[in-house]
């Protein structure tokens, strides 16, 4: 490892050069200056220098001649590496100084590499050389007249820019948008007409004064990240105007050049978005609130309900309890629309007024509400659900007709422990009929599903070892699958019956075609130690190997769900095999698949093999763990048949994707070897 002195006046390029010999093995010390420079050379020993040409207080071509004139450091090899002495003669000049090698800006790491490995290579000791006096003369005239030259083109290049710079600025003050301009340094060094206007300030300083003072830091970290990594980039802020009052602008940030493409400074263009922001949040509002009732609407019921689903495994609960009048039907046409939207609202704050604070109230449509309390077991549902009754018979709902009387159906439900046989509360005959607009939601997942076969081939002998099974439900013309079909089956009660369903009509194809099928769970049934009882029950009816039959969980802790040790003790007693499904490799973890019920863990492809086509470190070491405990490893959503050798190297068992063979609606219409396999 050589020790490098690299110097240059800009960050950007010594981090550069830094960069380049660092993960080539050397040890580098930087400085800012040749003074700098000179100062570091005469305290330590260094094997290389690689300078800039034109910097403040001591350029390049001086710092060579002071090496070159010391005995101490006459021997150090000397690198000018610069952009601003380009000419044939000025590399002549660099060699006349002393200097062992000339580079021009940008070179590339290659060529910068080659060069210092040439300098440091070379062979023998290397031989004291201070410039004699005639050299030295000479030298210094020629230095003397190149940069009087040089520096007569920075001024005028100096002059041209400020003129440019003076230009953007006429420019900038006549935009409608809030413009303030940072130098090199990202100090303030100009702000156009509107924003002074806005701010009621003259210097460009002061207008960060105006911006909120939680939000400086942020303005703070936003104008270093733009001088370290120069590129377009946003933020929101807020900031105060002449009148005191704040509003909120987005700012975009990014340097600006000259057209010869030297940097000239960076600017920061803010645009008012105040009224958009709020008319995003009426929007928003508007959309999950309903305006005639200002409950919120099925969307924000949705969200809640599917954050404690998630959170059942982690002793989350709730009851849910759907409300509906058929009185309600004859108000509009005996009194109006006005009157019946005032009773609908009216009904609203009575069940508002009637649940625990806290409980969320929201009205799916027309004379439908739901009411989901956390933390309620059957015996507090029931009781909430009289108090909601008795609120609204006893209220002035109507109006035009204040003494007339409404009563409500209400339907109780009780997550996790959903009971669709509890008995109907006494005294309400229609306590447990679903609201009319979600009753051919209800029919339609107790009917038959649309099926899909995806399959698994083994990578050992090709054969056709299980197909997965996917399955969607036709509702109002359109297809309801995944988290959407769960929630409503969860909604509805019957959860745990369509899984049953699933699992019937699984074991029928299982009975025809004799290849195993596994069945995705859902959280009912996760939650229910007696799925496997009832699935293996399901089997034997049939003549069918319970073997054959396989349940797909999702990982622990990617769903969030946690099964009681009942469904676990439940799922090791059973000959009903496990695949636990993982899409994040990161998240699965080896406490929940070893629990001596899995099977078979499955993984995507893109969790297995990088972009690259390699194996991936992390999932090379959990194979081989997997392995060793006798669990089979499938990987699934395969697009490229190129992967099937490297996977076959891993170790893999079993594999699945569109590109060995799609899915079909019955396993008989499978292929039973992996095709193109010979």
């Amino acid at each position: 490892m050589s020790r490098i002195l690299v110097v240059d006046d800009t960050v950007e390029a010594r981090h550069l050069l830094r960069t380049i010999l660092v993960h080539a093995g050397h040890d580098i010390v930087e400085a800012a200056n040749g003074a700098e420079a000179l100062q570091t050379l005469r305290e330590n020993p260094f094997d290389l220098v690689i300078s800039d040409g034109l910097m403040p207080v001591m350029d390049g071509f001086r710092l060579c001649i002071e090496l070159r004139r010391d005995p101490a450091t006459s021997t150090v090899p000397f690198i000018l590496y610069t952009a601003s002495f380009t000419d044939p003669d000025d590399a002549q000049l660099a060699s006349t100084m002393g200097a062992d090698a000339y580079l021009l800006k940008p070179a590339d790491p290659s060529e910068i590499l080659a060069v210092v490995n040439e300098m440091l290579n070379r062979s023998g000791p290397r031989k004291k050389r201070p410039l004699p006096n005639d050299r030295l003369v000479e030298a210094f005239e020629s230095y003397s007249d190149r940069m009087e030259q040089k520096l007569d083109e920075k001024v005028a290049d100096l002059s041209a820019m400020r003129i440019l710079r003076d230009s953007y600025h006429s420019l900038l003050d006549n935009l409608p948008v809030y413009i303030l301009t940072l130098d090199l340094d990202g100090r303030p060094d100009f702000t156009n007409a509107t924003a002074r206007t806005f701010a009621g300030v003259d210097e460009p300083a002061a207008l960060l004064d105006h911006i909120h003072p939680e939000d400086r830091d942020k303005v703070t970290a936003f104008i270093e990240s733009l001088l370290a990594d120069p590129h377009p980039m946003q933020m929101s802020l807020m900031a105060s105007g002449r009148d005191g009052a704040y509003r909120v602008f987005e700012v975009t940030g990014r340097p600006y050049d000259s057209p010869s493409g030297d940097r000239l400074g960076y600017i920061l263009a803010a645009e008012d978005i105040t009224r958009r922001e709020q008319q995003k949040e009426l929007l928003l509002h508007a959309a999950e609130y309903d305006p005639l009732t200002d409950l919120p609407t099925r969307h924000v019921f949705d969200r809640r309900f599917d954050e404690i689903l998630r959170n059942v495994g982690k002793g989350a609960r709730c009851a849910l309890l759907f409300i509906d009048s058929d009185d309600l039907r004859g108000i509009n046409d005996r009194y109006g629309f006005d009157v019946g939207d005032a009773t609908i609202a009216n009904i609203a704050h009575a069940i508002v007024d009637a649940v625990r604070p806290g409980d969320l109230v929201a009205r799916l449509c027309a004379t439908e509400f739901v009411v989901l309390a956390e933390d309620l077991g059957w015996k507090q549902a029931n009781e909430l659900s009289d108090a909601v009754k008795e609120a609204v018979a006893h209220a002035p709902l109507v109006p035009a007709a204040p003494e007339m009387r409404i009563g409500v159906n209400i339907s109780i439900n009780v997550i996790p422990e959903v009971d669709i046989s509890a008995p109907v509360p006494a005294g309400d005959e229609r306590a447990g009929s679903a609201p009319d607009s979600d009753s051919r939601v209800r029919d339609a997942l107790q009917g038959v599903p649309d099926m899909l076969f995806r399959p698994v081939y083994s990578l050992d002998d090709g054969a056709l070892t299980r197909c997965s099974v996917r399955y969607a439900y036709s509702v109002d013309d359109r297809m309801i699958s995944g988290e959407e079909l769960a929630l409503g089956a969860a909604r509805h009660g019957i959860a745990r019956r369509m899984g049953t369903r699933i699992i019937e009509l699984a074991l029928v194809q299982v009975h025809a075609t004799g290849i195993a099928c596994s069945v995705p769970l859902s959280l009912a049934n996760m939650l229910d130690a007696m799925i496997f009882e009832r699935a293996e029950l399901a089997a034997d009816s049939a003549a069918i190997d319970a073997t054959k039959l396989l349940f797909e969980v999702p990982d622990c802790d990617a769903e969030g769900i946690r099964p009681p040790v009942s469904w676990l003790s439940a799922a090791r007693r059973s000959p009903i095999g496990l695949v636990h499904v993982c899409g994040d490799l990161s998240t699965l973890r080896d406490d929940r698949t070893q629990t001596g019920a899995s099977d078979e863990i499955a993984l995507p492809v893109t969790e297995v093999v990088d972009a690259h086509g390699e194996i991936r470190p992390t999932a090379a070491a959990a194979i081989a763990r997997w392995r060793e405990t006798g669990i089979t490893i499938t990987v699934t959503d395969i697009d490229d048949r190129a992967a099937l050798d490297v996977l076959r190297t891993a170790g893999i068992t079993r594999v699945s994707g569109d590109a060995l063979s799609p899915a079909a609606s019955s396993p008989d219409q499978l292929p039973r070897t992996l095709p193109g396999e010979e």
